[in-house]
């Protein structure tokens, strides 16, 4: 799945269709299946149109229309396509705080920050600190944020994960906006 958002953004931008390109890319590197199999969407060409519409899912809204128009046009969700889906918008929502990976460890999971991505670092200090209690930035290495779990599930991971970064994004944002406002 990483591999095919690469091969898009990289067309795209030879094409001269592409918005303005963003240099980080984020990897999520989970053992979970996360595909469209070809008993789902058999024509190729339509499932590799269904693979660029996940890849631009970020907000709750967006994950909604593109899974309305999955049912609509192919029926229920198996679930590695609703694993595909919380990999793609885990992947977006890390992307915009300047995660450049995220990973399985010990503790739990790990999002790798690239500094040279990351929009505000003070805010994003305060947004973690007012999220979640299991989520900090690493201890060897302030370029990482960690969220501590006890689960070994690593879809169970993806899940609550993807819930801690959706509350994280919703406060950074309103951080943000109450900068600009004050």
């Amino acid at each position: 799945y990483d591999m095919y958002c690469k091969l898009m953004e990289e067309t795209l931008a030879e094409v001269g269709q592409g918005t303005e390109k963003r240099e980080l890319e984020t990897r999520v590197d989970l053992r979970v299946n996360a595909y469209l199999p070809e008993e789902y969407v058999a024509d190729g060409k339509q499932r590799m149109e269904m693979y660029k519409r996940i890849a631009s899912v970020v907000t709750d809204d967006d994950r909604a229309d593109i899974t309305d128009e999955l049912i609509d046009r192919f029926g229920e969700l198996p679930e590695v396509v609703q694993t595909l889906l919380d990999v793609s918008q885990l992947r977006a929502l890390c992307n915009r705080i300047g995660v450049s990976r995220v990973l399985r460890t010990k503790t739990g999971l790990t999002m790798k920050l690239d500094e040279r991505y990351i929009p505000d670092i003070a805010t994003l200090f305060r947004a973690v600190a007012e999220t979640d209690a299991r989520l900090s930035f690493g201890k060897m290495s302030a370029a990482s944020l960690v969220l501590r779990t006890e689960t070994d599930q690593e879809a169970l991971l993806l899940t609550d994960g993807l819930k801690v970064m959706k509350k994280l994004i919703q406060r950074y944002d309103e951080l943000t906006r109450e900068e600009k406002g004050a």
